[in-house]
């Protein structure tokens, strides 16, 4: 491991060991420090930065990376980029600026002696620099269309994800992190802009993670770009496209966000004494929203949800995985016989189908149990629809959008409540990530987050479901 330098030292550094493109020793700002330093010393293993747009991140990490590797014999260093074109930005920094010394080239693995530097680069735009000290500089992409396949098998003692939050937060759990877990002394960096709520922003309020974040306000500071230059661009985007590209910040809500942060708001809201007296009471209506699964990643969820008047209050919610559908029959059978439920409604699109079949030739659960098939219209009644399901019809693209919609609408107006101390905060983090779209008819679609399907949201939204055969309202 490198010695720890004062930020003062690191510069200087710098400016020996790496020079600008026009040959001048190079300056490094003070947040560049920080960055060099974060990943250098591993005195911080867990640690993500959000910078304003042209900051020269990329720059610091790259040479931070040249650094570890050179000083730190041993090192197995792996950048990690969404594409192969984004792997490309990070690799061709080192590239460029382990050319600017003499003894890092020269520990590069193979033969330099009498080749120009425009030979060197050829050589070494290759995926994988290694060197004499045992260190190596691998650039892999995370591959996000194949799912991450290509990060599996690999592991480092040094990890940089850059652009972080184009990578589905999933792949981050599944592939990226589990690489640390070659030596313990494993460190991870994550650089990116804010472009959605994924991994990063998770991780942003994580007290075991360090969060940097570098605003244009610091980089005007330190000479990057002029303020003037700043408020040009301020003019010509929206409050939120700004708030990503320049304060390094993500938005309070997506322009897309299904369920805005009032909504949000409002739902997770600490329940008060009396709400938490009434819920020892008898209910005036219980439901219960069931999210089929078998096997794979998903889990079946089934989400129990009380009526006190107009509020409905998420209490308890039950979940599985890997098991077969008559035994997710006998699971809702079970937990119906101790609660008594009004209405089970179950996701009958694909697996659900054969859950549903089921229940209903069962006696005391059968006639309460209501199909909720997603894709269909959202009213398809045997009697004439009313002018007001019409209209639904040709605003929402199918049930389930309408259906989330009303759960917006419940949200909206506090008669919504999560009142789930165990797996709340799961539910309130799926109905963060869920998105909407208009397509080429102005129907309203919900799109689904891109790394997991959301069970405890749909579970959730399917126990506010009314059932076929009665009238919905909505506003």
């Amino acid at each position: 491991m490198l010695m720890t330098l004062t930020p003062e030292l690191v510069k200087e550094m710098c400016r020996r060991k790496f020079k600008t493109d026009i040959g001048e020793p190079l300056e490094v700002t003070d947040y560049q420090v920080d960055i060099i330093q974060t990943i250098c010393w591993k005195e911080r293993k867990r640690a993500l930065c959000t910078a304003s747009t042209r900051a020269g991140k990329s720059l610091a990490v790259a040479l931070a990376v040249i650094l570890l590797a050179q000083f730190s014999p041993g090192e197995k260093i792996r950048l990690i980029a969404p594409t192969l074109d984004h792997t490309k930005i990070v690799m061709g920094y080192v590239i460029q600026h382990i050319l600017d010394n003499k003894a890092f080239t020269n520990n590069l693995m193979f033969d330099v002696k009498g080749l120009g530097a425009e030979r060197l680069k050829k050589e070494m735009t290759k995926q994988k620099l290694t060197l004499k000290n045992g260190s190596e500089i691998m650039s892999i992409t995370a591959n996000i269309a194949g799912q991450g396949r290509s990060l599996v098998g690999w592991g480092g003692s040094c990890i940089i994800v850059d652009e972080a939050e184009q990578i589905e937060a999933e792949l981050m759990r599944t592939k990226v992190m589990r690489m640390l877990g070659d030596t313990p002394d494993a460190n991870i960096f994550m650089i990116g802009n804010p472009v959605t709520h994924g991994y990063m922003w998770e991780k942003s309020t994580d007290p075991n993670w360090y969060f940097h974040k570098i605003s244009w306000e610091m980089c005007v500071d330190e000479g990057r770009m002029s303020h003037d230059f700043v408020m040009e661009r301020k003019g010509e985007m929206t409050q939120t496209e700004f708030s990503i590209w320049y304060a390094a910040e993500w938005p309070e809500e997506l322009t897309d966000q299904l369920f805005t942060m009032e909504d949000l708001t409002n739902f997770s809201l600490p329940l008060s004494k009396e709400e938490k007296e009434l819920l020892t009471t008898k209910p005036d209506e219980k439901s219960l929203g069931c999210d089929i699964a078998r096997f794979g990643i998903d889990l079946t969820v089934l989400y129990k949800a009380v009526r006190y008047e107009d509020t409905w209050f998420f209490t308890k919610c039950k979940t599985f995985e890997k098991k077969d559908l008559m035994g997710t029959v006998g699971e809702i059978v079970a937990w119906d016989r101790i609660e008594k439920f009004d209405r089970v409604i179950v996701d009958d699109s694909g697996l659900g189908g054969g859950v549903t079949d089921r229940l209903r030739e069962i006696e005391g659960v059968g006639l309460k149990v209501h199909a909720f098939i997603a894709g269909e219209s959202p009213h398809k009644l045997k009697r004439k629809l009313l002018k007001k399901e019409e209209e639904n019809n040709k605003q929402f693209m199918n049930k389930k959008a309408f259906q989330y919609r009303q759960f917006e609408s419940k949200c909206r107006k506090k008669q919504a409540r999560c009142a789930d101390l165990v797996n709340g905060s799961k539910l309130l983090g799926e109905m963060r990530k869920m998105r909407y779209e208009y397509n080429s008819s102005g129907k309203l679609k919900v799109v689904d987050p891109e790394d997991k399907s959301p069970d405890f949201c749909d579970a959730a939204c399917y126990a506010l479901f009314e059932g076929q055969r009665l009238v919905f309202s909505f506003i």
